[in-house]
């Protein structure tokens, strides 16, 4: 068992929140925390990038949003066939407001070699040569994963991770680490060393036991240790739970894994996961505080249909 380092240490006093960490109406991050947000496509939603890219109106009164809510990093999923120049200027705007922007990848699957390739070709396509045809403020300044091995579905060759055994799980992770330290080669080959890389994780991997066949302690160590390598950030997704106590406990073990590299994910999910918006703002501001970490929140839309900005 590890021992958990003090940003990670909390008391009886830990419900003893000051009074503008509570308040209902704080929405700042705490001073030196960057508090990102997934802004997903959403098309559905009059939330979502593809409602709101493009149209200069939309995308004021986002920032606006995102600045009340204290974002200070947006990770963005944009239709593949979106209008570049708008994408430029909305990242421009991005940067005018101190805001960074990511560009958002997310399929499951990029855990399987055979995936690799198309998913160069997309990261080439849409972040580096993006990159490289834009001026400083209109560029990404990272890329961020939501690749989730433990909700992979069945498909020719795989198991699905449900029906899969701990070894087969173990080479999933195993597919992960390698894909994620492909990316960051490719990135770097091809003029992009400064830009930062993210990724996501659950909270339970680093248990030994059947889930995942980890050979020891030192395998699995050494996994946590290179993903803490390769990428910037990893924001461990403390999803489901409405216990302060708890998301501090389930991101314990792996924050120390993660050597520093560790951010802690909440979502934002009012009447399921939350009593109320209050109940949720509260959370964000205690773990801000509780742990020294800094906060992702999942997500964009959601977070304006179930919590709002009053």
């Amino acid at each position: 068992m590890h021992r958990c380092p003090a940003p990670y240490r909390w008391f009886a006093l830990i419900m003893l929140l000051s009074p503008v960490a509570v308040h209902a109406g704080s929405r700042a991050a705490a001073p030196g925390h960057d508090r990102g947000v997934w802004f997903w496509q959403s098309p559905k939603s009059p939330f979502g990038s593809v409602a709101i890219v493009g149209d200069a109106k939309r995308e004021d009164e986002t920032i606006a949003n995102l600045k009340k809510l204290g974002i200070t990093t947006v990770y963005g999923s944009y239709v593949s066939s979106s209008d570049q120049d708008a994408l430029r200027r909305w990242n421009a705007k991005l940067a005018a407001n101190r805001i960074s922007s990511y560009l958002l990848l997310s399929e499951t699957e990029y855990v399987y070699p055979e995936r690799w390739a198309a998913a160069s070709n997309i990261l080439l396509t849409n972040f580096v040569q993006f990159n490289h045809a834009s001026r400083p403020s209109e560029r990404f300044a990272g890329v961020a994963f939501d690749i989730e091995p433990h909700i992979l579905p069945a498909s020719p060759g795989h198991a699905s991770w449900k029906s899969a055994d701990g070894a087969e799980r173990r080479l999933d992770l195993a597919g992960l680490l390698t894909f994620l330290q492909k990316t960051r080669a490719l990135m770097d080959a091809n003029g992009e060393k400064n830009a930062r890389m993210e990724s996501t994780l659950t909270t339970w991997f680093y248990k030994l036991n059947e889930n995942i066949q980890w050979r020891d302690s030192a395998d699995r160590d050494g996994w946590f240790t290179q993903l803490s390598q390769v990428c910037d950030r990893v924001s461990i997704m403390d999803f489901e739970i409405a216990s302060i106590s708890g998301i501090l406990d389930r991101v314990q073990e792996e924050g120390v894994l993660l050597h520093g590299k560790a951010r802690i994910a909440l979502r934002a999910n009012a009447g399921k996961e939350w009593q109320s918006s209050a109940a949720f703002w509260i959370a964000v501001h205690t773990v801000e505080s509780q742990t020294g970490q800094s906060i992702d929140i999942q997500d964009y839309a959601l977070l304006m249909t179930n919590q709002g900005i009053q």
